[in-house]
């Protein structure tokens, strides 16, 4: 879902540029339809889950200390996404996640 290799090099002018290797969320603004949840995990060997964001629910979510990703063994910095609960037909969601870019 979110990879910090994809993203703009912290100096766009080319002179040292500078990867992120990991992302912090900042806040994250969402619409869930009713019946699906949708969960948000850090990558690694085995994925740690950071929040569920259950159906029938609307919200702006800010984080005063930024959530961090505390992976361990195979820790990439992506942050993924699944959905649980869906059956069939159309259901739908919207997720706005605030980042913010860190290196180790």
């Amino acid at each position: 879902m979110l990879d910090p290799a994809t993203l703009a090099d912290v100096n766009a002018s080319g002179l040292n540029p500078q990867k992120a290797t990991s992302l912090a969320i900042e806040s994250v603004i969402f619409d869930v339809q009713d019946g699906l949840t949708v969960g948000l995990s850090w990558d690694a060997d085995t994925d740690v889950p950071i929040w569920y964001f259950t159906g029938r629910d609307k919200a702006n979510m800010e984080f005063t200390n930024f959530l961090q990703n505390n992976a361990g063994t195979g820790k990439t910095g992506k942050i993924n996404y699944e959905t649980l609960g869906y059956s069939s037909g159309t259901m739908v969601f919207t997720m706005v996640i605030h980042c913010i870019k860190q290196w180790s």
